[in-house]
């Protein structure tokens, strides 16, 4: 009984122990689940202002498909606009290269008949140069029968 009295004596020793030891390593989760719980709290308002970020991102990302759609709207009408223009554009240089052709065949032309006019100039100016050689022949001979006209007035007189 000795034995067992010793014994359960020193039980009674080693369940003090363990409970002082409880509420010591209790009192340190106590502390330790403080301490994780603000670590917590931290980690909540990081998580927070991520998922924050993510919606504003979200919405961002919304804007930016709907702008980007808008905008492709927008660039297909002007390309559409555009090509229109350039068909205008197109005709208004097709006619003036239309134009310069007629113009180039229309200057060739002028220059032929320059050419032609010029040789009819000249040869008018030969035919008037003979004529008025004619001309001068006969005008001498009035001056001619004048001259002598004047001499028989002054014979007569």
């Amino acid at each position: 009984v000795d034995d067992i009295l010793v014994d359960t004596d020193s039980l009674e020793n080693d369940i003090a122990t363990a409970e002082t030891n409880l509420l010591s390593n209790q009192t340190a989760l106590l502390s330790n689940q403080t301490t994780i719980g603000s670590n917590l709290v931290v980690v909540d308002g990081i998580v927070d202002d991520i998922l924050v970020d993510t919606d504003s991102l979200e919405n961002d990302i919304a804007t930016a498909e709907t702008n980007l759609l808008s905008n492709q709207t927008a660039l297909l009408s002007n390309q559409t606009t555009i090509g229109s223009n350039l068909v205008v554009v197109d005709g208004i240089v097709d006619d003036i290269l239309v134009d310069t052709d007629s113009l180039e065949n229309d200057i060739a032309t002028a220059e032929t008949n320059l050419l032609s006019n010029q040789t009819a100039l000249l040869s008018n100016q030969t035919t008037i140069g003979s004529n008025l050689v004619v001309v001068d022949g006969i005008v001498d001979d009035i001056l001619v029968d004048t001259d002598s006209l004047e001499n028989d007035i002054a014979t007569a007189e």
